[in-house]
C-alpha cells in the first residue's frame, strides 16, 4: 500500500457542538487517506463528510502540528480530535497556511474515494502503523 503526505478536512452536520452552538471542522493527517476515511464511517451513519484533502511535500505530522499553532484560537475542543470553529477554519485558511509555510499542496476531493467498504486486514495494519508513528 503507497503512503502520500496528506492533511485533510472534515465539516458537517456531525461536527456541530449543542454546547457550544457552533459548526466544527477537524483537520487530521495521514499518509493513507482510504484506510484513514474507512475508519472515521463507522462513526457516522451518514457519509464521512470530507470536503477535500491535500498531498503536500513535507511530513503531514509536523504540518498538522504546525498548523495546530496557527488555528490554536479558534480550536473548540482537542484530545484525541482537534475540532475548529468552521466560521474562521476554512478550507481556504488552510490554503492560506500551505502558502506561508512553503508547502506544495494539491486539492483533492473525497468524491471518488469508496470507504464504505469494511477495512482490510493490510489497511487495519497500516492505520494502526501510523498511528503509533504519531504519538
Amino acid at each position: 500500500m503507497t503512503s502520500k503526505e496528506i492533511i485533510y478536512y472534515l465539516s458537517g452536520k456531525c461536527l456541530f457542538s449543542k454546547k457550544l452552538n457552533k459548526s466544527g471542522c477537524k483537520i487530521g493527517s495521514t499518509r493513507h487517506i482510504l484506510p484513514r476515511m474507512k475508519i472515521y464511517q463507522t462513526l457516522y451513519s451518514d457519509r464521512v463528510p470530507l470536503i477535500c484533502y491535500f498531498e503536500i511535500d513535507a511530513d503531514c505530522y509536523k504540518v498538522q502540528n504546525k498548523i495546530r499553532l496557527y488555528l490554536s484560537e479558534y480550536l473548540l475542543s482537542g484530545g484525541g480530535g482537534y475540532i475548529y470553529d468552521s466560521e474562521y477554519v476554512t478550507v481556504e485558511k488552510l490554503e492560506e497556511i500551505f502558502r506561508m509555510e512553503g508547502i506544495n499542496a494539491v486539492k483533492c476531493y473525497g468524491d471518488e474515494l469508496d470507504f464504505t467498504e469494511r477495512l482490510s486486514k493490510e489497511e487495519r495494519g497500516v492505520i494502526s502503523k501510523e498511528d503509533d508513528e504519531k504519538e
